[in-house]
């Protein structure tokens, strides 16, 4: 409800708004009935509900002399303004710092209007103040590469020295460009020819890091395939519900994956020795790049499976023109060459796999694919990206900035650019990013849900950064457009917190086989003009609170709901709680986050069923139904839910006390319980 709407549902229902120690108050006049909508709008709110207070009074037969403004220190409102019309003073006064001296002069000029409806129409309209952020369109990038599968790396057109560069290494072990080439070709013919693959169809990817990965993917998508990563590293049941869901009949696997495939039944193309030359079924089929393959830019690239709110992953489904438009993105922010390495740090199962994937091979850079032992510290990070001439790496927030936490300065390094992304960057670990690394080395700050394809901000870190408590998200990527808005999807003004909102050509085509949660998600864009060849019929909720920052950039501020990213992955705290809750030793939990120098921790409050239940064992069940991410860090063990005086439970004191406790260990709460804890539970 508005302000418009609220006055004049006030007005014709006899109730009388005014304000009392900054908040909006009302009186039910006599013989009137209070509607129950209205006292919900007004009453039940902690804060005061408007932000704008306008005081509009019309008092055409007065004449007044000169008169000199009052400060009647009413700072109770972030903006207030009075107005008189015809010979008339505008006064405005503000508490809050927020409203800079530029922004109140505009506001200012469009007051002295004949009602309070245009008067607020036409503040909602000023695109000084109620912004939508926009980046430019570059059609042409769509006339010359439709699909990712074209880009081809540019093969064919590079001469043959250019094609005898090392394209992928693992390792002592490399492929050069030709060579990947020819092995993906091979493999895309025997996907067409024995199993039908085309456009969209699903195929599987199960493998751990090597060569084959690299060659897995790009022959599924030179086939006119989407692939779908499947990691050997989760749990068989997860796995289970992943090929179901995509009705996989084809997984191209490498590696350790008999026991996570064990009860796949159908097509399983093993690459093992493919990449080195040892003798393959693959090879009988031509090096040649597939022709007529049909594939255009709206068929799928790749399905990747995230954390669903139900308690099963959801599969986010995304179309070769977002992953060409990310491209274009990035060839044009973070300058790759040919001369450059990029790093492939994460699995096939994370979107900025694709960053890099792409971003090397794409650019004629090499792909240095990583080993275990660069996790163990900073020192041993970046001695391998030295070794390896690393120039630019993509890594999850939490990951850098645990290695940050080490008492050690890098004097020098390859490493000319550091992107990271997955989780809020903190102003603390850019400090001791320019603290420890070389000043040649960029910080560079990343946002995006994967239902905007791997990211949808960019924000160039610099030491001009620490005076700032908050680290921008940047502003949007290449053809993608941001929207800030509020719970009637209006438009936020800069200074203001709302939901914000993605459009482009990054968007996901939606979740596979989820039409219902599709259409909650990817909303009609209500700012969407037919006449314009820009912009979004559709935009993405993300669920994240963001503002404007003075600079023009935005700023991330939390989340609506229960979703939250934990080492580069985001899941639903929801998720892990269905899983919880189905174990039949536990009676009911609640999981929360908790921040931490090397980023945030889930922290699992169980009520158990039976006190005799030993937490290991919770452990261990959770362990099989669940990949290692969505683990929580602590297994709380209550007796009894502590509640506030709302009676709902009590987060803040959970967190108080659960965090001093040892891990696995049991801790009381006394509080009285006036309902069942069940009846409490599900309010949240």
């Amino acid at each position: 409800m508005n302000i418009v709407q609220l006055i004049h549902q006030a007005n014709s229902s006899g109730v009388t708004l005014f304000c009392k120690s900054g908040k909006l108050g009302f009186r039910l006049n006599k013989g009137c009935t209070f509607p129950p909508e209205l006292k919900q709008s007004i009453a039940d709110n902690k804060q005061a509900i408007i932000e704008f207070l306008t005081a509009y009074e019309s008092s055409p037969s007065l004449a007044l002399k000169p008169i000199t403004p009052v400060d009647r220190n009413t700072d109770k409102f972030p903006l207030s303004f009075a107005q008189q019309r015809l010979w008339f003073i505008d006064s405005l006064q503000g508490s809050t710092p927020e409203y800079n001296m530029p922004m109140v002069f505009e506001l200012s000029g469009t007051i002295s209007l004949t009602s309070i409806q245009r008067a607020f129409r036409e503040i909602i309209a000023r695109h000084e103040v109620l912004r939508t952020v926009y980046e430019e369109h570059d059609g042409e990038a769509y006339q010359k590469i439709k699909t990712i599968s074209e880009v081809e790396f540019a093969i064919q057109q590079k001469d043959i020295s250019e094609l005898e560069q090392v394209a992928v290494a693992f390792a002592d072990d490399v492929l050069q460009y030709k060579t990947l080439d020819e092995k993906a070709n091979q493999l895309a013919h025997y996907l067409r020819a024995e199993h039908g693959i085309g456009p969209d169809s699903l195929v599987g990817v199960c493998a751990d890091r090597s060569l084959e990965m690299v060659i897995a993917v790009l022959g599924i998508l030179k086939a006119g395939g989407a692939y779908v990563p499947l990691d050997p590293s989760y749990p068989r049941s997860r796995l289970e519900y992943m090929i179901a869901d995509a009705s996989l009949s084809v997984v191209v696997s490498h590696g350790e994956t008999a026991e996570a495939l064990a009860s796949f039944t159908k097509t399983q193309v093993r690459l093992d020795g493919f990449a080195l030359g040892e003798p393959h079924l693959c090879d009988a089929y031509p090096r040649t790049r597939p022709q007529e393959v049909g594939v255009s830019a709206s068929h799928l690239a790749y399905v990747i499976y995230t954390s669903g709110s139900t308690g099963q992953p959801k599969g986010v489904m995304i179309e070769h023109k977002a992953i060409v438009n990310y491209q274009n993105h990035i060839t044009h922010s973070y300058n790759i060459s040919y001369t450059d390495c990029v790093l492939q740090f994460s699995n096939t199962s994370f979107d900025i796999f694709i960053e890099e994937f792409f971003g090397a091979l794409c650019h004629g850079a090499r792909l240095e694919i990583r080993n275990e032992d660069c996790m163990l510290g900073l020192a041993q990070f970046t001695q391998f990206c030295d070794e390896k001439g690393v120039t630019i790496a993509s890594l999850p927030t939490a990951f850098w900035a645990q290695q940050l936490t080490e008492e050690v300065v890098i004097e020098e390094t390859t490493l000319r650019m550091v992107i990271v992304g997955g989780e809020e960057l903190t102003h603390s670990t850019v400090k001791r990013h320019y603290m420890q690394m070389p000043q040649s080395t960029i910080l560079v700050n990343t946002y995006g849900p994967t239902e905007a394809t791997i990211t949808a901000t960019t924000y160039v870190t610099s030491a001009a950064d620490l005076v700032n408590e908050v680290i921008p998200i940047g502003k949007p990527n290449k053809n993608n457009q941001l929207y800030i808005l509020n719970a009637q999807l209006e438009l936020c003004s800069e200074h203001h917190i709302g939901e914000l909102y993605i459009g482009g050509d990054g968007l996901a085509r939606g979740y596979l086989n989820k039409p219902e949660l599709t259409q909650k998600v990817f909303i009609n864009n209500p700012y969407y003009d037919p006449h314009k060849q820009i912009g979004s019929r559709v935009i993405y909720r993300t669920g994240d609170l963001v503002k404007y920052s003075e600079s023009g950039c935005i700023e991330f501020l939390g989340r609506k709901d229960s979703q939250v990213k934990i080492r580069g992955y985001r899941l639903e705290l929801a998720e892990v709680e269905s899983h919880l809750i189905g174990l039949e030793e536990v009676e009911s939990a609640l999981v929360l986050t908790e921040n931490q120098p090397h980023g945030p921790q889930l922290i699992a409050f169980i009520k158990l069923a039976d006190a005799k239940i030993s937490v290991d064992g919770i452990r261990e069940k959770l362990k099989a139904v669940m990949p290692n991410y969505m683990l929580p860090q602590y297994l709380e063990v209550v007796t009894e839910w502590p509640l506030n005086a709302n009676g709902k439970i009590d987060k803040a004191e959970l967190l108080a006390y659960g965090c001093n406790v040892e891990l696995g260990q049991t801790f009381l709460f006394n509080g009285r319980v006036a309902n069942s804890i069940s009846e409490y539970f599900f309010k949240f």
